[in-house]
């Protein structure tokens, strides 16, 4: 007996592959600052854990396979306060925004159709990719000039009577880069021309620095019919562990497609949508206060890492992720040194491998991850430790 290829050919991403390993080390007491993992430190609303614990129903039914309605109702008014006038019957409830990517690729492509995507992209495309028998076509960008994307002709010359779709994530994980007018009217105007469907992962949209204009894909009127929206309430919220992400489209047809997808899993957990009720009926100022401990962050870890020599970086505009390039010739090697050898004062650092996001692997070698859901003086502290770790491997 064998298992399918789809399976074989997935991998463990980074942000799990080192569980066992960590676990063994915690046991020797070193302390590890995980800068690995897009988990937000932020403490989750109380509002979620009240709604939650108020539950009173004596039997926990299946609900909607769309989402129970007032929580659609409240993302619809949650969306007005950026100009996006979806209506409820446009919302449908998944599984965390990770699910969404699922029902995205499935309700769109068949087994090898493409759809285009930056180099380096968020790494759960990659695996979800593989599992649906979808081709992802990347069109490299570079740290050196923020991750722009390329010229327009540039990406026309990848779409193919293959291609379905672009997949574009802003502000951007791994890459922490906000999409301009002058990209997003290429895209646009490139879906236009081609038929193509544009997949925009927003997930990040209230993480928007330095008084940058966030510009949405769903904001568009000229391409209002080809977007499928992929959102989550766990970064804007705190509230990873809720598993409660959304799609919205204006597509009838490829809204119908996606809802087909939720129906086999019946609903999301109950309990969760009415938590999430809750959250998005915050007032703007929690949001607000958020952003600013994140820009706080961001700006403490990039001025620590231009300290070390060799390190090449850009200050992102948006969410809370990093692409930095290291004076180093091999990230995941340098990364089990970190968990294996590397120790200062009984403590060490954990940072993503660039190569997890890369399709060109030149381009990954030097290339690491770091996000700064850690407060200020953490991130001082793993800064230092990531200096002082540089050094003793460079020598080694």
């Amino acid at each position: 007996m064998r298992v399918s290829n789809r399976s074989q050919s997935m991998i463990q991403p980074a942000i799990v592959k080192y569980n066992g390993l960590i676990k063994e080390i915690e046991k020797t007491g070193k302390k590890i600052y995980f800068l690995n993992l897009g988990q937000p430190d932020i403490p989750t609303p109380a509002a979620f854990m009240k709604a939650v614990n108020n539950i009173d129903d004596e039997v926990l039914m299946y609900v909607d396979s769309k989402g129970i309605l007032p929580l659609r109702e409240g993302i619809v008014k949650y969306f007005k306060n950026y100009a996006i006038d979806f209506g409820v019957d446009d919302i449908l409830l998944t599984v965390g925004g990770s699910e969404a990517i699922w029902y995205a690729f499935m309700a769109l492509c068949d087994p090898q159709d493409e759809i285009i995507c930056t180099d380096p992209v968020y790494a759960i495309y990659k695996e979800v990719a593989k599992a649906t028998n979808v081709t992802l076509v990347p069109m490299e960008t570079y740290a050196e000039n923020g991750f722009e994307l390329p010229d327009i002709n540039k990406i026309e010359k990848l779409i193919t009577n293959k291609t379905k779709a672009f997949i574009l994530n802003t502000p951007g994980n791994p890459t922490g880069r906000v999409y301009t007018k002058r990209e997003m009217d290429d895209i646009a105007n490139l879906a236009k021309k081609h038929n193509l469907f544009i997949i925009s992962d927003e997930v990040y949209r209230d993480f928007i620095y330095d008084g940058e204009e966030f510009l949405s894909f769903a904001a568009r009127k000229d391409v209002e019919d080809r977007v499928i929206l992929i959102e989550s309430t766990s970064k804007r919220f705190s509230a990873c562990g809720a598993r409660v992400g959304f799609l919205a489209t204006k597509n009838k047809e490829a809204y119908e497609g996606l809802l087909k997808m939720a129906q086999t899993r019946l609903s999301v957990s109950y309990i969760d949508q009415v938590g999430a009720v809750e959250l998005f009926k915050l007032d703007k100022n929690y949001l607000h206060n958020q952003l600013a401990e994140y820009e706080v962050r961001r700006d403490t870890i990039c001025d620590e890492l231009l300290k070390i020599d060799g390190v090449v970086l850009q200050k992102p505009k948006g969410a809370f992720h990093i692409l930095v390039k290291l004076p180093i010739d091999d990230a995941e090697d340098f990364i089990q040194f970190l968990l294996n050898e590397f120790n200062y004062e009984g403590e060490t650092v954990l940072i993503t491998p660039g190569a997890d996001f890369y399709f060109n692997e030149s381009l990954s070698k030097n290339m690491v991850r770091i996000s700064y859901v850690l407060k200020a003086e953490d991130l001082k502290r793993a800064a230092l430790l990531l200096r002082i770790a540089l050094d003793e491997y460079m020598k080694k």
